[in-house]
């Protein structure tokens, strides 16, 4: 016998949003998402057995199946876990051509040369780069090359390419971060960290790892920023350091602050890492390096160096 949730496997979520199934993160579309400003919070996955969920990390945290989607998007205090909201979800969803999902091609491995294709950085990747505190010879240590506005970042673990992280330079641009294709989940700046004795800061992006690598800091990164919370993959990697921190950002939002720091408490307990933020009046570690000349020692403080 089919059940209601069965139907949710004959459409696609992409087709019913008019999204780009190419990226991974949009901003929200749900009526419940307050939006303090536009981020892309909002993410379709592909579950175990094979079918389509959404999730949104942002202020909503809402998520589910397409029935869900369009109950959130169509019907007034939706909830479902209530059988009647539910039946009403489908109705309205079986108004929708149908359109099942297609199978998601499992990702090939990135060609082992693939960021040389991104090199050298032009002159807007440079201006780019000093605008965020970077010295072009920190990105030619970390081989950051350019592709179409967009810094081309490479992920290394053990000398093997495992992703290469863009980060567009455009003003307002509606999405900030894509992987290339092929790409998995990494840590940034993994081959420095891994089993050293050194205290390490464990921080959000790329760029600030890169400008605590310049000032002397031993610093990485997962390459999913503070989308995801789970370190437990390297956490091996931390076992001889003497001092670990994770440092997390200051977010305007109080709701997405709290989730935020639920998430780097979660990377701080898995590590042994004491969690760590910029004074309040500053959003990211590396906005308050730029603006106190005194951030850098208290960052060694934390540190103990």
């Amino acid at each position: 016998m089919v059940s209601l949730r069965d139907i949710a496997r004959l459409y696609d979520m992409y087709n019913l949003l008019d999204l780009d199934p190419r990226k991974k993160v949009y901003v929200c579309p749900l009526p419940q998402h307050v939006h303090y400003n536009y981020s892309p919070s909002f993410g379709v996955h592909i579950s175990k057995n094979g079918s389509q969920y959404f999730r949104c990390f942002g202020n909503c945290g809402l998520g589910g199946d397409v029935i869900d989607l369009v109950g959130y998007m169509e019907i007034p205090n939706f909830n479902p876990k209530r059988s009647e909201d539910v039946r009403m979800a489908v109705a309205r969803l079986q108004g929708s051509p149908i359109s099942p999902p297609k199978q998601e091609r499992k990702k090939a491995s990135l060609e082992p040369g693939l960021w040389r294709r991104y090199l050298p950085p032009g002159r807007k990747i440079i201006e780019y780069g000093y605008s965020r505190g970077l010295m072009p010879q920190t990105l030619e240590k970390f081989k950051v090359g350019e592709k179409t506005g967009a810094m081309a970042i490479p992920v290394f673990e053990n000398g093997q390419l495992k992703a290469i992280k863009f980060r567009s330079i455009r003003k307002n641009a509606r999405v900030r971060y894509w992987s290339e294709e092929g790409s998995v989940n990494a840590l940034f700046n993994h081959d420095e960290v891994a089993l050293t004795d050194r205290p390490v800061a464990v921080l959000k992006g790329e760029i600030p790892v890169m400008l605590f690598d310049q000032l002397g800091i031993l610093a990485c990164a997962p390459t999913t920023g503070e989308e995801r919370s789970d370190m437990s993959e390297w956490k091996h990697l931390f076992a001889f350091s003497e001092k670990k921190i994770v440092i997390t950002d200051n977010d305007r939002d109080p709701v997405i602050r709290a989730r935020i720091v639920a998430k780097a408490a979660k990377r701080a307990e898995q590590i042994g890492a004491e969690l760590r933020f910029p004074p309040e009046q500053y959003k990211d570690i590396d906005e308050y390096i730029l603006a106190e000349p005194n951030a850098i020692q208290t960052i060694r403080d934390w540190l103990n160096l």
